[in-house]
């Protein structure tokens, strides 16, 4: 692939700044050691845009607790969700009860059309259009996701693995292939939008390996290796978003949240969401190593292929947190929560 690597190492950090090296006890249970420059509970994002919204927009504002607190940018809304699909999508409001809609993910299946055939429910959209794509080993999806880009439309690629394919080298290397193919030779003038990769921070694994066993198991080895060559493609994004390991996201209390449990079950639920946090910090540091902050967007629901439950408060909770913990300042904190996204999804 004819990369300028400089230039990609470069776009892999926001300005000059390279993320924080982690320490292991940063991802080891029971420790509460960790590079903190500044107390985690008073890191906030200044705004929030949602860059994954797959449940009607009603449920999303009846459960999204936490995330209400912080002024809300926009959101992006997932067609199917919303009951527009295939509908004339030039009818969808640019807000709803004072929520913006940023953007609109829609499926469209590009095989055997032209680009310029894109139905016109998706031409006539007055608001920015992003394709979503599930990603399979075929070889049509090279030029799918090059039609797609090349006129302009983000692809938000959705990577329906499990547990046994995300350790695959197999699998992970299909992945870096096909997309380095799809971006290879693009002109520079063109006005190609990114692909934003979902189910892939944090990727499915099973919950039944120990985490002090997870540092040498295949599926967290693959993900460190291959999250690397992942970055070195030219404006490839990760969508940090719940993950597909079966079971729910551990919940939060919060306003306007049905959260009720004796304190049993609450601190049985404490030590099932510090077990996650872990979890997820040691798929998030690679990724800040790899990506940096500019090249990571926050969503609150999980991927299309995703069968486990999350509620938008519980996994922003989370996820507010995990960030905060791993000593991510303010600057960094709004791109990952807003700004990325701005960019990806707007205009």
């Amino acid at each position: 692939m004819s990369t300028d690597t400089s230039a990609t190492i470069g776009a892999r950090r926001m300005g000059n700044k390279a993320p924080p090296k982690l320490p292991l006890s940063v991802f080891t249970a029971k420790s509460s050691v960790g590079p903190l420059s500044a107390d985690p509970t008073t890191v906030f994002p200044a705004s929030i845009v949602d860059a994954n919204v797959g449940i009607p927009l009603e449920e999303w504002k009846l459960t999204a607790g936490d995330l209400l607190k912080i002024p809300i940018t926009g959101v992006v809304v997932d067609s199917k969700a919303q009951h527009v699909e295939g509908k004339d999508l030039s009818d969808i409001p640019t807000s709803v009860d004072g929520i913006a809609i940023a953007a609109i993910i829609t499926p469209t299946h590009l095989a055997d059309r032209g680009i310029s055939k894109l139905p016109a429910h998706v031409t006539s959209a007055n608001l920015p259009i992003s394709l979503s794509i599930s990603f399979s080993n075929t070889p049509g999806l090279v030029e799918d996701i090059r039609m797609a880009l090349s006129a302009g439309h983000v692809v938000d690629l959705d990577v329906p693995w499990d547990a046994a394919q995300a350790e695959s080298d197999k699998e992970w290397d299909s992945l870096v292939d096909i997309l380095g193919k799809a971006v290879e030779g693009l002109p520079e003038d063109t006005k190609a939008k990114p692909i934003v990769l979902g189910n892939l921070l944090p990727p499915p694994h099973s919950l039944s390996v120990p985490i002090v066993k997870l540092l040498r198991h295949p599926t967290y080895q693959a993900y460190q290796a291959y999250i690397s060559q992942l970055s070195f493609i030219p404006n490839t994004y990760l969508k940090f978003l719940p993950p597909s390991w079966k079971d729910p996201t551990p919940p939060s209390p919060g306003p306007g949240v049905m959260f009720s449990s004796t304190p049993e079950q609450g601190a049985k639920n404490d030590l099932n969401k510090e077990e996650w946090k872990r979890r997820v910090k040691m798929y998030l540091g690679p990724a800040l190593d790899a990506f940096g902050f500019s090249r990571i967007i926050f969503g609150s629901s999980p991927s299309p292929s995703s069968t486990s439950p999350s509620t938008p408060h519980d996994w922003y909770v989370l996820v507010r947190e995990v960030v905060a913990e791993l000593a991510v300042d303010q600057e960094g904190m709004n791109a990952i929560f807003c700004k990325n996204a701005k960019l990806v999804y707007g205009p």
